[in-house]
Parts: structure tokens; C-alpha cells; sequence
């Protein structure tokens, strides 16, 4: 799914793409972050990786964000028991709408953040 948001969203001029961990620079969004014709900002800040703890994501990532001016997180990466547990980390703690994503689901996202979720199996059974 990130390589259709990247595509999606690179043109968006209010858009902020940040890549979390290595970036390597021949990589979709590394190769991006290289040229002109993109009007997002695109951040890489290599300090965080895929495992990083959730008290470390909340202090040194949601938080610089500003929440209050967050419209929704989506979460993508990790097990979906700890997916789970850090949602609800999250909406115990701010007041930000969290969805998680999954290959069931379709999330409609726009600058108002995600403002509809699709279940795929109804989507495409109908």
C-alpha cells in the first residue's frame, strides 16, 4: 500500500511523506526525495526502525507532530496483537482517530485524514 500513497500523495503540495528507518536512495521514495517534480515534503529520519518501542514512537514521532493538528494515524507495520495494543495506546492518549491497515480494508484518506473505511470482501461482493 505505501508505494500507492507515495505515488498518490508526491503531488500533494500540503502533503508530509516521512520515511522511518533506513531509506535506501534507490528505493521508490528515496529516489523521489532526489527530484524536482515532487511537491510533497518528504522527511527520512533514519533514528527510528521497525521496532522501535511505543513510549520511544509517541515521544519522538507523534508528539513533534504536533497531535492536535493530526487528523488521523494509520498504522501498517508489526504484528497485529501489537498493532492492536498500540491503537489503543494512542486513543487513550490523544484525541486522534487510529486505523489500522490491512488487506481487507480500504481507507478512503483525504487532507481531512481518513474519512471512510470500505471493507474489500463487501466492496467487491456486492
Amino acid at each position: 500500500p505505501s508505494q500507492s500513497y507515495i505515488e498518490y500523495f508526491k503531488s500533494k503540495p500540503n502533503a508530509v511523506i516521512h520515511a522511518t528507518g533506513h531509506l535506501s536512495p534507490d528505493s521508490k521514495l528515496g529516489s523521489l526525495m532526489k527530484s524536482a517534480d515532487v511537491a510533497a515534503t518528504i522527511f527520512d529520519t533514519s533514528e527510528f526502525s521497525a521496532h522501535a518501542k511505543q513510549d520511544v514512537l509517541i515521544k519522538n514521532f507523534i508528539k513533534p507532530f504536533k497531535p492536535e493538528n493530526l487528523k488521523s494515524i494509520i498504522l501498517h507495520h508489526g504484528d497485529p496483537d501489537v498493532k492492536i495494543e498500540f491503537k489503543n495506546v494512542i486513543t487513550n492518549n490523544f484525541d486522534i482517530p487510529v486505523y489500522i491497515l490491512s488487506n481487507d480494508v480500504t481507507l478512503n484518506i483525504t487532507s481531512d485524514g481518513v474519512v471512510e473505511t470500505l471493507s474489500r470482501a463487501s466492496k467487491f461482493n456486492n
